[in-house]
């Protein structure tokens, strides 16, 4: 062997070394991977929000291989890996129940699977299904795209055909026909009344219309015939303008007794023209008398008012005599006082010149016997 070939032997040796080197170094890093996702799904309730199938669920174009179908779900393989020791091939969701059991064995030869080291992700072998046209999954609601299935998840983001959730009612509606029903036929959508101009929910029309509308045009409900009345205007229509409202005469307070329906009361004002004079004259004759008690009274009320008022003068000048005579008797008793303290000193200005150990009274009662 010349020295150039030992030199491409060399280089060949030396490329095998690192790719068993670098293959190595993945297993390992896709064993420490499954094994911290085996860890972090051990709850049960992460247990249950895995898929129930690992691979694709998708419809295929392009024919599928039997050796792409995972062993386990029957379905094209998501995230292929393989075991090393009988090589076959699973999806990573599909290995991960696997390696949950007690003893995780291969279900297609029963060989035992290391749960360390015992298999690699064979991404060649998953671009390769990737690479596999498949229809989209509303494909039988009508969405015609085709296309790799690398695209497809992208693809779902923004079918039109998809199913997304009315914000309002909750339904399930296509997004092509989102903004349809938003505007149509969302039966919580808001509308606005076309005879008060409020906004309500679809839903609820019947109410509104029938309850809170007040524009909403009725029928007379005398059956008039009148028809398209604005409900806050029903009642005025009745009480004036309802040809089969009754209604009383305009003489009435005059004493005419006719009551009936307003249609006929203008028969009745040309037909009783007469009578309507006779209870007007009467009327008048009534009010002229009343207007002459009401004269009477008048005058009475003048007299009576001013004898009022002379009665007050009266009681003006009385209370100012009292106010006389109780100021002239406060000081008659302001006098009375004064002198009765003048007497009292006199007294005691007398018994002091009488002549000691007898006293005024003493000497007045000798004075009295002498006589």
């Amino acid at each position: 062997m010349d020295a150039r070939s030992r030199a491409a032997a060399a280089l060949l040796l030396d490329f095998l070394e690192r790719s068993e080197n670098d293959e190595g170094d993945f297993e390992g890093d896709f064993d420490q991977e499954l094994s911290d996702d085996l860890d972090d799904r051990s709850s049960d309730e992460e247990e249950q929000a895995r898929p129930t199938f690992g691979g694709y669920e998708y419809e295929f174009v392009d024919n599928v291989l039997d050796n792409q179908i995972c062993p386990v779900c029957l379905l094209p393989m998501r995230d292929a890996v393989q075991t090393k020791e009988c090589g076959h091939r699973f999806c990573k969701d599909c290995l991960h129940g696997i390696l949950r059991s007690n003893h995780p064995v291969c279900p297609n030869d029963r060989q035992n699977i290391k749960r360390k080291g015992g298999f690699f992700s064979d991404k060649a072998w998953a671009r390769d299904i990737l690479c596999l046209r498949v229809k989209c999954k509303q494909s039988a609601t009508g969405c015609g795209w085709i296309g790799q299935l690398r695209h497809a998840e992208d693809h779902q983001k923004t079918c039109p055909y998809v199913e997304e959730q009315c914000r309002d009612c909750e339904a399930n509606i296509q997004r092509r026909h989102l903004n349809t029903h938003y505007k149509e036929e969302c039966p919580k959508r808001l509308v606005e009344c076309v005879h008060c101009q409020k906004k309500y929910r679809f839903m609820e029309k019947t109410v509104h219309e029938d309850f809170y509308c007040s524009r909403y045009p009725l029928s007379c409900t005398n059956n008039c015939g009148a028809l398209q009345i604005p409900r806050e205007e029903l009642e005025r229509h009745i009480s004036e303008q309802c040809p089969l409202t009754e209604v009383t005469c305009p003489y009435a307070k005059a004493g005419c007794p006719y009551k009936d329906k307003r249609v006929h009361l203008s028969r009745h004002m040309e037909t009783s023209v007469d009578n309507h004079l006779w209870l007007t004259w009467y009327s008048l004759v009534e009010t002229k008398q009343e207007l002459g008690n009401l004269k009477d009274l008048r005058q009475k009320y003048i007299k009576v008012q001013f004898v009022n008022e002379r009665l007050t003068q009266s009681s003006a000048e009385f209370v100012g005599e009292i106010r006389d005579l109780s100021a002239a008797v406060k000081r008659l008793e302001a006098q009375n006082a004064k002198q009765v303290k003048q007497i009292e000193d006199l007294t005691r200005k007398l018994e002091k010149v009488q002549k000691p150990g007898k006293s005024y009274s003493s000497r007045k009662n000798a004075l009295n016997n002498s006589y």
